[in-house]
């Protein structure tokens, strides 16, 4: 008998992701004041206009207490200045929904280690707006977890900066 493939819904799916110890980062660059607060555990999961339904199952089973992650925010405009618990299973569970990565990050006391984007799609592309969202996330210094079939790192705007920071320690 096989071992059943994790997906990106299953609790163990992200068990495989190094956590780093510290990131390395060109501090000049970085357009956010708390970017020595980087905390290598926490996370923000994008999930615009899905959190709550099926293409954001990623998004609803991360926020499930006991996960590799703290969850610190979810991103979506459709749901923003709702809780997420709320939105899922009617119980608050202190998880914010967040209008934008910026205020996501306003949110926060410190710069999250990860951003994970949160959506399934049948096509698994990004959209150009994602593309650029990916962007700012790496500028803030956060590691992208992406589970769409498309990566990162095959989209000539985003390979340059997908191979300057590297987890270290």
């Amino acid at each position: 008998m096989s071992k059943k493939r994790p997906t990106p819904s299953s609790s163990n799916f992200f068990d495989d992701i190094p956590i780093p110890v510290a990131v390395a980062v060109d501090k000049k660059s970085a357009s956010y004041s708390n970017r020595d607060k980087l905390q290598p555990n926490t996370a923000i999961i994008y999930c615009e206009g899905n959190f709550g339904g099926t293409q954001g199952k990623t998004a609803n089973g991360l926020i499930r207490p006991a996960g590799k992650f703290e969850i610190l925010s979810i991103i979506d405009s459709e749901k923003a200045g709702r809780d997420a618990g709320e939105v899922l299973n009617a119980q608050t569970n202190g998880i914010p929904i967040c209008r934008d990565l910026k205020e996501a990050l306003a949110e926060a006391d410190h710069v999250p280690g990860y951003f994970i984007f949160g959506i399934t799609r049948a096509n698994g592309l990004h959209s150009p707006d994602e593309k650029r969202l990916i962007l700012e996330a790496i500028d803030h210094g956060m590691q992208i977890v992406n589970g769409l079939q498309e990566f990162a790192n095959c989209h000539p705007e985003l390979t340059p900066v997908c191979a300057v920071d590297k987890p270290v320690g």
